[in-house]
């Protein structure tokens, strides 16, 4: 046999590296073909019934077992008639300058006792169709606290006690990093005490003033929705030796809870339904009420009656992420969501990121996470999202909502 010179070895090698190289690249493109394969077959088995049926079986679905999942024992879910989407509209303007004054006209007797001077009321505009109705009082000698108030022509509303505060910002000076949260439906709240001021104050406490100041201070300023207290939170205080609770609340549609979303563009082109917070720092005085919502313009479109099952929700979450990670599913709840993520793995380009979604949100127990993350399931189109959920208190260096014992 000829022997092979130096050059033609070489081609040899070449090729053959060529070969080994088109075969990995083609095990892979077949393993990522197979694998979009099973998820899209996975997602065609996705099991849609009745809002009715949907929330009558639910219960059943914690019974059962899914790959690299464990569940809670039981869940409360709401039990609305009708799931909707629910579009924020930028173009509508539904109030004017006169409306919001008389809103805050009507928030500051309320709050302070008393027709507010109205030399002290002032309109602010910062741009075109974005302005607020702001009233600082200054000392009085009524027995009540003079709150300074500032509602937005969005929807939100800030209410802050200055003498309390002492800060002009109309910041909480909170250390957050020192706080313990307990969910609002927790039995245990009433043996929860915090030091306000030098005096004993329960967190059950805490959360009824907090209730019944909230009911009646925003339907004067984001009257289309409906609240529901969910977690409870006690925090020391940055300026005294004493302590505060933070009450936050979702806003609802229907009994649904918004996601506690707290994601606006920079540009402040939309503004996301989110949450609104009372806190307490003397025992059955509000210090600030802070309302952060989008009250501009909600274009309701009612779905058809035919939603993903928790069941099957379950499972085609289980089969998406299970290579990752085993997911300890704290609770589980129906909210209304953005679809469309800021940190999601990938962008859904037909997501409207101002269109609020029904969706199955798995919120997850994480040890060492600063943050609470969730899975959402879109209820309609079975879309996965996996995200913070934002409902975490004062900063991102808030643990997650726990149960203390």
């Amino acid at each position: 046999m000829a022997k092979l010179n130096k050059r033609t070895r070489r081609v040899i090698i070449l090729c053959a590296v060529f070969v080994m190289i088109a075969a990995v690249i083609t095990a892979v493109v077949l393993a990522v073909a197979i694998n979009k394969k099973s998820k899209t077959e996975e997602q065609s088995k996705l099991e849609y019934k009745t809002l009715a049926e949907v929330l009558a079986e639910a219960p059943n679905a914690l019974g059962k077992t899914y790959d690299n999942m464990t569940l809670p024992e039981s869940v409360s879910l709401p039990s609305p008639e009708k799931l909707y989407t629910m579009r924020v509209d930028n173009s509508v303007e539904h109030i004017t300058e006169e409306q919001l004054k008389q809103k805050l006209i009507d928030t500051a007797k309320y709050m302070n006792g008393e027709q507010p001077d109205a030399d002290k009321i002032a309109i602010v505009t910062y741009r075109a169709g974005r302005f607020d109705c702001q009233y600082f009082p200054e000392e009085s000698d009524n027995e009540n606290y003079n709150y300074n108030i500032k509602l937005e022509n969005s929807g939100g509303c800030l209410i802050w006690e200055p003498d309390i505060i002492q800060n002009e910002a109309g910041d909480v000076m909170l250390a957050d990093d020192a706080a313990k949260a307990y969910t609002a439906d927790d039995d245990g709240l009433e043996s929860v005490v915090g030091d306000l001021a030098g005096e004993d104050y329960t967190a059950k406490q805490a959360l009824e003033f907090a209730q019944k100041t909230l009911g009646s201070v925003l339907p004067l300023c984001a009257e289309q929705y409906e609240t529901k207290p969910v977690i409870v939170c006690i925090l020391n205080n940055e300026y005294d030796e004493h302590q505060s609770f933070l009450v936050r609340f979702a806003l609802c549609a229907d009994g649904v809870e918004f996601d506690l979303t707290d994601t606006s563009d920079v540009g402040g082109a939309k503004m996301a339904v989110t949450y609104a917070d009372v806190v307490i720092t003397h025992p059955d005085v509000v210090t600030q009420i802070f309302c952060y919502t989008y009250d501009r313009g909600i274009e309701k479109t009612e779905l058809e009656d035919k939603f993903i099952t928790l069941d099957s929700a379950l499972r085609h979450a289980s089969v998406e992420f299970a290579p990752y990670f085993t997911n300890a599913v704290t609770d589980i709840n129906i909210v209304y969501a953005l679809p469309d993520f800021p940190d999601s793995d990938e962008e859904n380009e037909e997501a409207d990121p101002d269109e609020y979604r029904p969706m199955w949100r798995l919120s997850l127990d994480e040890p060492g996470s600063l943050t609470m993350r969730c899975i959402y399931i879109d209820m309609v189109t079975g879309d996965l999202i996996y995200s913070p959920c934002n409902g975490t208190l004062v900063s991102n260096k808030y643990d997650k909502p726990r149960v203390e014992k």
